[in-house]
């Protein structure tokens, strides 16, 4: 299982826990992973590495998303976005198993200090889960500004660097040093940002840690606005309801700003950060074109015709 997918977990048990939610999605879990092991048709399409991540997902949503509460659809959605397919089956079985012992409050037995890269997928797991719960703009700059004025506290402090950093110092002690120095101060998702490289990480490795979620929550800002080219005008109905579709498939909120494309045909095309979506008609023509002009094969000798 990936580091990434274990820390989406914790952040996804922590929210759940303070909701009291984590029944709810265990056993809506548990379900997901019998039905997946009870079909060996959905394990094929989910587990099949030829088998493309938005096919597995639209599959997955047919049946499941009505079905679970979203925090359990989100999870599920994780899993698939991030992990290799023939590990998703696994991954699912082992989420279920992770939140129904969570839910009955049974502590996990605490690992060995992950190392840095290892750490550092984990923790930008767990920034994942968290930042999805950050509704608007103005709470993300929030938490970006206490998350750095907490960076400089550490790097301008030398007995609280050292402290952090002292692998003498049981976990639980750094955290709760954590915790006292940021009680009542920030946002409940600065804090929670600032502690978890504590949980996983080598001590050494804290404040390098502290500026890998510096570096995750001023990207989040620009994943939040997708730059859109339509091919015509949209209306707010219209503007609405798009950015209602791209923030459910980019499981974050959206904002989106529209240029009007008339080279598209129809339909629009959306970057979002790194990710482009493209539903435009221009696009359909393009990949209809290149099998008009691609050569046919013989499919008795395999020749091109």
């Amino acid at each position: 299982m990936r580091q990434s997918v274990r820390g989406y977990v914790d952040a996804t048990v922590e929210r759940c826990a303070r909701a009291g939610q984590l029944s709810q999605i265990a056993a809506d879990m548990e379900a997901v992973s019998a039905v997946i092991a009870a079909s060996d048709d959905l394990r094929t399409v989910i587990a099949e590495n030829a088998i493309a991540v938005s096919a597995r997902r639209t599959v997955l949503d047919e049946i499941f998303s009505s079905k679970v509460d979203d925090a359990t659809w989100a999870l599920v959605g994780f899993v698939v976005d991030s992990e290799r397919a023939s590990e998703i089956p696994a991954d699912v079985a082992w989420i279920a198993t992770h939140l129904r012992a969570a839910s009955e409050r049974l502590e996990a037995v605490p690992g060995q200090p992950l190392g840095f890269k290892a750490a550092e997928e984990r923790v930008l797991g767990y920034a994942g889960a968290v930042l999805e719960s950050v509704s608007g703009e103005a709470e993300l700059g929030e938490i970006e500004d206490e998350l750095f004025r907490y960076r400089r506290i550490v790097g301008a402090s030398a007995d609280l660097a050292r402290a952090l950093s002292d692998p003498e110092l049981p976990a639980r002690s750094r955290r709760d040093i954590v915790g006292a120095l940021l009680d009542s101060k920030v946002t409940s998702a600065t804090a929670a940002l600032a502690a978890y490289p504590v949980t996983v990480g080598r001590p050494r490795d804290y404040e390098s840690l502290l500026d890998v979620l510096l570096t995750r929550v001023a990207d989040e800002a620009n994943r939040r606005v997708a730059d859109v080219r339509s091919a015509i005008e949209l209306d707010e109905s219209q503007r609405s309801n798009l950015a209602s579709a791209l923030s459910r498939t980019l499981r974050r909120n959206v904002d989106i700003r529209v240029e009007v494309d008339p080279s598209l045909i129809g339909g629009f095309v959306a970057t979002v950060g790194d990710v482009v979506v493209d539903g435009s008609v221009r696009r359909q023509l393009d990949i209809l074109k290149e099998r008009l002009v691609a050569p046919e094969l013989n499919t008795t000798t395999g020749e091109r015709l």
